[in-house]
C-alpha cells in the first residue's frame, strides 16, 4: 500500500475559492481596460492649426497669401505673405530675415526678397506684432513651402495663394 505525505499546511477549501474568484476577477477587469483602449479615438498631442507654426516660444499665423504682381527680375513675380507673430514665452525672442524663405518640392529655395521689414528685431514676451514676408520667386512655380527656421527647429506650412498674374 502506498501512502500520501502532506508537507506543510494546506489552505482551507474556501480561502482557495476565494482567492481564485480574486484572480478571475482582476483577468477580468484587465481584459475590460484592453477592451475600451482598444474602442478608444488614439489620443494625439492637439494640432496647430493650419497656417499655424510653433517654434520655441513664437507662433507664426499666416494670416494671407496673394501673388502681387510681377517681381523686379524678368520671369518672376511677389508672393506676399502676412502674418501673425507672437511671444508666449517668458524671455524675448530673437528674430531675424534669414529665418524665412519659400521652398518648391524639389527643394529650390528663395530667401525674402525684402528683410528689411523684419529686422533683426527681439520680440519680447507677450508681444504680438504683424510681419510682411516677400518672395519674389520664378513665375512658374506656384506649389510653394514657408520655411521658418526658429529655435533651432524647423517648421514648414504649405503656402495657399489665390492665382495671380504671371
Amino acid at each position: 500500500m502506498v501512502g500520501v505525505v502532506r508537507r506543510g499546511p494546506s489552505a482551507p477549501a474556501g480561502l482557495r475559492a476565494a482567492a481564485a474568484a480574486v484572480v478571475a476577477a482582476l483577468a477580468g477587469v484587465a481584459a475590460f481596460v484592453l477592451f475600451l483602449t482598444a474602442l478608444a479615438p488614439p489620443s494625439t498631442a492637439p494640432l496647430a492649426a493650419p497656417g499655424r507654426l510653433v517654434a520655441g516660444d513664437l507662433v507664426l499665423a499666416v494670416r494671407s497669401a496673394e501673388w502681387t504682381g510681377a517681381g523686379p527680375v524678368a520671369g518672376t513675380r511677389t508672393l506676399r505673405l502676412e502674418a501673425q507673430l507672437s511671444n508666449v514665452g517668458a524671455e524675448a525672442a530673437a528674430l531675424a530675415p534669414g529665418d524665412f524663405s519659400v521652398r518648391a518640392p524639389g527643394d529650390a529655395a528663395w530667401p525674402l526678397a525684402r528683410p528689411d521689414g523684419i529686422g533683426p528685431a527681439w520680440v519680447r514676451p507677450g508681444e504680438g506684432r504683424t510681419v510682411d514676408l516677400q518672395f519674389d520667386v520664378p513665375a512658374s512655380e506656384s506649389d510653394l513651402d514657408l520655411v521658418w527656421t526658429h529655435a533651432g527647429q524647423v517648421r514648414r506650412v504649405q503656402v495657399v495663394a489665390a492665382p495671380g498674374p504671371r
